[in-house]
């Protein structure tokens, strides 16, 4: 895998994401060889870069959470990206944080 190519792996799995029916043989025919293409890829940038860069310590994360990256394979509620959630959960977090500095003197001040 070459350049950008990871990229093209990463939106292909975006797009079968989206498959509603048969998620399990669809996830497992189309998307887990994209994964362990992507998986190889990674694998072999780890070898290349140094483990104490910053590159290397990000590839090492990645590889730390690799089981749970491949989650979304075998569980049918799991989905690929965590957009829908992130969007839930928002308001929550902007009323946290404006209600943070309230009855401040800076609270509303921009």
């Amino acid at each position: 895998m070459r350049g950008g190519s990871h990229r093209s792996i990463l939106n292909g799995n975006y797009a079968l994401s989206r498959l509603s029916s048969g998620w399990k043989s669809t996830r497992q025919a189309r998307s887990a060889p994209l994964v362990a293409e992507f998986g190889n890829w990674l694998q072999a940038q780890r070898l290349r870069v140094s483990a104490k860069s910053r590159l290397g310590e990000k590839l090492t994360y990645i590889h730390r959470q690799w089981a749970g990256l491949q989650t979304f394979l075998h569980d049918g509620r799991v989905e690929i990206a965590s957009n829908a959630i992130e969007n839930l959960i928002r308001p929550i977090a902007l009323t946290r944080k404006n209600a943070l500095f309230a009855r401040h003197d800076e609270g509303g001040r921009t």
